[in-house]
């Protein structure tokens, strides 16, 4: 058989054919084809999930905004806005919320004492509608007036003077309002905007973190 190819003639046999088509399978299976999604269309999280020590944390949010470097924003269904590190919190898109129950017993080892349902604490519920698109494109709102602390089975609750990050890395550093100032990984961190939050929002969340009332601390008990 003879393929005519810019002006050029060459000739193909059966096993030349055979080698051809083989190529180009596997030309097209490092190409697209398989399950990977080759862009990413899909800004729609209403969950967001947070180990913590041995513990669990189930939070239904309503929006969320993501950065350069390991940071990522939500806003929960009452308006605690949260920001925090992707190496603690996976934001997750759910249709069941029992399924998102199962899945954060799985994390916690099937012990269910070690889920924590902030939305049940706050009387709020996860909005699985089909169409949901809950990104922020344009964050402009860098305001955050409380800080939670994890240190081992605490949370340590402050008020914030001023808050800095960096681009080079995940530091962060915090100004406390009696003007100590902690540098530190954002790995260790939550910063807190609950000026627009439901009642109680700020202690459920850190509850929902640490697992009982006695690992919630307040640096300053004046505010």
């Amino acid at each position: 058989m003879l393929v005519n190819y810019e002006n050029k003639k060459f000739k193909i046999t059966k096993k030349g054919v055979s080698l051809i088509l083989a190529g180009a399978i596997t030309l097209s299976t490092m190409t697209g084809c398989g399950n990977k999604q080759m862009f990413d269309f899909d800004k729609s999280f209403n969950v967001a999930i947070e180990p913590n020590n041995g513990y669990v944390s189930i939070v239904a949010i309503e929006t969320y905004a993501d950065y350069s470097g390991d940071q990522e924003q939500f806003i929960t269904e009452d308006g605690l806005k949260v920001l925090t590190s992707t190496h603690q919190t996976e934001l997750i898109k759910t249709n069941s919320s029992n399924s998102i129950y199962n899945y954060a017993l799985m994390l916690a080892g099937n012990d269910e004492e070690k889920v924590k349902d902030y939305n049940e604490m706050q009387g709020v519920y996860i909005n699985t509608s089909d169409d949901l698109w809950n990104k922020d494109i344009l964050d402009l709102n860098y305001t955050y007036n409380k800080a939670i602390i994890l240190s081992d089975n605490t949370a340590i609750i402050v008020e914030l003077d001023t808050w800095t990050d960096y681009d080079e890395d995940d530091k962060i550093q915090l100004k406390f309002k009696d003007g100590t100032c902690l540098l530190t990984n954002i790995d260790n961190i939550k910063l807190i905007n609950d000026d627009k939050a439901k009642e109680d929002s700020l202690y459920n969340y850190a509850l929902s973190l640490v697992g009982n009332e006695e690992n919630i601390i307040y640096y300053d008990r004046n505010f």
